[in-house]
């Protein structure tokens, strides 16, 4: 999957324009609720802890949320705010599909970015806000409630868990 087009995916995931998030090279995604100076920089030492995998303990642990605005599933791990996109393409055509499948495909995913640690974007939801201010200030409208109906992903509009083994679990969020 090209870069252009795992933005747009987490995009559509992650509902709410005013979150910041970080994007890594194989698809973990970092959201950060309060980004202080350099969100890059932060993003990147919590992935630096959070990522690894080391199969048996916390770490290796995972779960998988179905989207409904995204071709895929998404896979949570032991940080609720380091998250992997697998996009149906990306299984094993020889594996069945399951959860297990997912969630093992995100975790390796997760594995890597933690390892590499590149970068691709950065989506910085403060300048939204201060443009969003800016432009409130001259209108007034009612906002919508981006998590209205999200379920299990920090500000993702069309979400829904389905737990995983060896993960968290969950529960359907409809």
């Amino acid at each position: 999957m090209d870069t252009e087009t795992r933005i747009t995916t987490w995009r559509s995931i992650l509902a709410d324009p005013q979150k910041s998030w970080v994007l890594y090279e194989n698809g973990t995604c970092v959201v950060l609720p309060s980004p202080g100076g350099d969100p890059g920089a932060e993003a990147t030492a919590v992935l630096r802890e959070f990522g690894p995998v080391h199969p048996g303990s916390p770490a290796g642990d995972f779960g998988v949320i179905g989207v409904r605005d995204a071709d895929g599933w998404v896979v949570t791990g032991r940080h609720p705010d380091v998250l992997t996109h697998v996009a149906t393409t990306e299984v094993p055509a020889n594996v069945p599909e399951s959860d297990f499948a997912v969630g093992l495909c995100g975790r390796a995913k997760r594995d890597q970015d933690a390892v590499e640690l590149r970068i691709v974007h950065v989506e910085d939801g403060r300048l939204h806000s201060s443009r969003e201010a800016e432009e409130e200030a001259g209108e007034v409208g009612e906002a919508a409630d981006p998590e209205a109906e999200g379920g299990g992903i920090p500000g993702a509009g069309g979400a829904r868990s389905r737990g995983g083994p060896g993960g968290s679990g969950g529960s359907d969020a409809d």
